[in-house]
């Protein structure tokens, strides 16, 4: 499962957390937290490469 948190404020960027889920789905935890760069292009730009990754 991904999470990815934007940011109003151009300033900020937003946040990625990556959480990984047992089998049986009882646990969860996480994987990766980490800033979003705060260019417009390299942000959309990663946050389409992670939705890729989580669809497959």
């Amino acid at each position: 499962m991904i999470y990815v948190r934007e940011e109003e404020s151009e300033a900020r960027g937003g946040y990625v957390l990556v959480v990984k889920a047992t089998k049986t789905g009882e646990a969860l935890w996480i994987t990766s937290y980490r800033r979003l760069p705060r260019s417009e292009a390299e942000r959309d730009s990663e946050i389409r490469r992670l939705l890729k990754k989580g669809r497959s």
